[in-house]
């Protein structure tokens, strides 16, 4: 186990890749055959499958990174109830108004099963391991691109400035004066 450990420190995104393709290559008839075939003894791995990426994350993210563990584990606990609920309330609430699904305690037991390890990954932004609790805040962290226009905008200004002024008086050249006179005519 210590040389799997090992390995995984020192080949983190090769780790990566082969463990999120063992999970999802391992699960991918799941969701059509639970679907299509109506095979709903294969829902809860389903949801493996879908957040099989997510899950190698954490664990490559847990494996990888020896930080100190801080905080309780009361709050990941409260934060994974919390997330298990909404998840249930979510599906429940997609197979009633949206397929119409007929709910029996079967179907409820098999979405409270399913379930479990989207409310993992959600709850996993309150881990004890900081490197996990990083590597999923990264997940849902809003990114954008932010770019500085002000230089734009000043060069747009002088070019026009430029264009219709004289450059040793700062006068309005012929070219200023002709769109200052075609404006007072057309007004």
């Amino acid at each position: 186990m210590k040389k799997i450990a090992c390995w995984i420190r020192t080949h983190q995104l090769a780790a990566f890749f082969i463990l999120t393709f063992a999970m999802s290559w391992g699960l991918w008839f799941a969701p059509g055959a639970a679907v299509q075939g109506g095979n709903f003894l294969l829902a809860p791995l389903s949801f493996v499958y879908a957040c099989s990426p997510a899950l190698a994350g954490i664990i490559i993210s847990a494996v990888a990174n020896q930080e100190a563990r801080q905080g309780r584990r009361r709050t990941f606990r409260i934060a994974f109830l919390l997330s298990w609920a909404v998840s249930m309330g979510v599906i429940t609430g997609h197979a009633v108004l949206f397929d119409e699904a007929p709910l029996s305690p079967v179907i409820i037991a098999f979405f409270a099963l399913g379930v479990l390890p989207v409310a993992y990954v959600i709850s996993s932004a309150y881990a004890r391991i900081p490197a996990v609790r990083r590597y999923v805040s990264s997940l849902v962290r809003l990114r954008g691109v932010t770019v500085d226009v002000t230089e734009t905008k000043q060069l747009e200004q002088r070019l026009r400035h430029n264009a219709n002024h004289d450059a040793l008086t700062g006068l309005p050249n012929r070219v200023a004066f002709t769109e200052a006179l075609e404006r007072a005519f057309r007004n």
